[in-house]
C-alpha cells in the first residue's frame, strides 16, 4: 500500500489529490450521515438501490474523464473537456432540483437520505475512476509480463 501512496505523491499533480481527498472527505460525511439516520429513522434496506443509482450516473461521466501526462514534470493531471464539465453541473443541479421532486412524486419517504445515497453513491464513483484512470494511463506501456524465460 505504501508503494501505491508513494507512486501517487511523485508522478500525480496535487490538485488530483486534493480532489480525491475532497471526494473521500464529501463521500466519509454523507456516509455518517445516511448511517446515523439509518439507525434513528430505520432507514429501509432497499434505500440501497439510490447508491446504486449513483454508482450507475457515474458511468456517464466515466467517457468524459480523461487523464493526461504533463511534459513539464511527467505528473499526471485531469483533463476536462466541456461535456465533463456540463455533465457535473446537471447532477449538481438534479442533486438539488429533481431528484427531491422525483422522490416525492415516488412517495419516498426518507428524501433526503435517498438523495444523500445518489450522491455517496456518485462521490464513491468518483473516486474510483480517477484511479482507475491514472492507473490505466500509468500502466498502458506495460505489456504482458512473459515469465516462462
Amino acid at each position: 500500500m505504501n508503494a501505491k501512496r508513494d507512486y501517487y505523491k511523485n508522478h500525480v499533480d496535487r490538485r488530483v489529490r486534493i480532489r480525491k481527498l475532497i471526494y473521500f472527505i464529501i463521500f466519509l460525511i454523507t456516509f455518517c450521515i445516511i448511517l446515523y439516520d439509518s439507525f434513528i429513522n430505520a432507514l429501509p434496506f432497499h434505500y440501497i438501490l439510490f447508491f446504486l443509482l449513483g454508482r450507475m450516473m457515474i458511468l456517464v461521466s466515466a467517457k468524459t474523464q480523461k487523464v493526461r501526462q504533463r511534459e513539464t514534470d511527467n505528473k499526471f493531471t485531469l483533463e476536462r473537456n466541456f461535456t465533463g464539465i456540463v455533465i457535473i453541473v446537471a447532477v449538481i443541479i438534479s442533486r438539488i432540483f429533481i431528484f427531491p421532486g422525483i422522490l416525492t412524486e415516488l412517495n419516498v419517504v426518507f428524501i433526503s437520505d435517498a438523495v444523500l445515497l445518489i450522491g455517496t453513491g456518485w462521490f464513491l464513483g468518483r473516486i474510483k475512476l480517477i484511479s482507475a484512470k491514472i492507473e490505466e494511463k500509468a500502466f498502458s506501456g506495460f505489456g504482458p509480463v512473459d515469465t516462462l524465460g
